[in-house]
């Protein structure tokens, strides 16, 4: 399957389940449409970090086009349908989750003693790459 395809069906899925979130969120409750951004962030995070599509033009990651840009857009139709009171809540939900993550890594980096399993080890140290 080529890489335009992957990205456009992710495009796809990911709009029409945010889109149905966001418009039942009177039903269901803004909770929804909050709990699953905090998911996608995390997801979006993840895979702008390792994983990459060879387009004719170059690696391009799904996590920061795609989801990334899919964010920001329903962050702006929340603002322009909500207030700017309820647009607060994500933000700071997402700014204190990921000091929080920060945070838990940091004391996962000092632990030196993780079991070896072949395969399925963390990779917790950041390591620059030199050009």
């Amino acid at each position: 399957m080529s890489g335009f395809v992957v990205l456009l069906g992710q495009a796809i899925i990911y709009f029409a389940a945010m889109a149905a979130i966001f418009h039942y969120r009177a039903a269901i409750g803004i909770g929804v449409f909050y709990s699953v951004l905090g998911v996608m962030h995390f997801l979006e995070t993840y895979l702008a970090a390792v994983f990459f599509i060879e387009l004719p033009f170059g690696l391009i990651s799904p996590g920061s086009t795609m989801m990334f840009a899919g964010k920001l857009a329903f962050f702006l139709l929340l603002y322009i349908k909500e207030d700017a009171e309820s647009m607060r809540q994500p933000v700071y939900g997402l700014l204190l989750g990921n000091i929080l993550m920060v945070a838990l890594t940091v004391i996962l980096r000092a632990y030196s003693g993780t079991a070896n399993l072949p395969g399925n080890n963390a990779d917790l140290p950041v390591r620059h790459q030199r050009p």
